[in-house]
């Protein structure tokens, strides 16, 4: 689980699109500073995994702009250490398709956004067999603000 969690933050902006749960726009909602509340692993046999942030991985957060600029900073585990890595870039969010691209370092990514509230956004970012199994798991993050 340990690694699904690494891969989680180094993976966090994958394919993905939205349901919006308030009447408040969308794009708005995204705007603010949201930290790791946990990670969610629901596996294809129906068994759900949560695992709660260590205090360092706990530190991450991603920081919307309302100006459309965007700072991802992930804590990671490493030994004795907690390492830092910040990413800043641009992103967008389709109201149409309810897609969240993010842009840096020259790449774009989307993301699939399984909730958005003004406090609460879920980001569905990895669909694979992490167990092996022969079904399809997907793994979450689930962030607050």
């Amino acid at each position: 689980m340990k690694k699904l969690i690494l891969l989680a933050s180094a993976g966090l902006f994958l394919a993905t699109s939205c349901r919006k749960d308030d009447d408040d726009n969308p794009q708005d909602l995204l705007v603010g500073t949201w930290t790791v509340e946990k990670y969610v692993v629901e596996y294809g046999n129906g068994t759900t995994e949560s695992d709660a942030p260590t205090a360092c991985t706990g530190k991450s957060h991603l920081i919307f702009g309302s100006d459309g600029k965007y700072t991802s900073n992930d804590y990671y585990d490493s030994g004795a250490n907690c390492d830092l890595e910040s990413i800043i870039g641009t992103y967008s969010y389709d109201n149409n398709t309810s897609t969240l691209t993010v842009s840096a370092n020259g790449a774009s990514d989307n993301s699939k956004v399984e909730k958005l509230t003004s406090s609460q956004l879920i980001i569905l970012f990895g669909e694979s067999d992490f167990d092996d199994d022969g079904k399809t798991d997907k793994q979450f993050i689930y962030y607050k603000k």
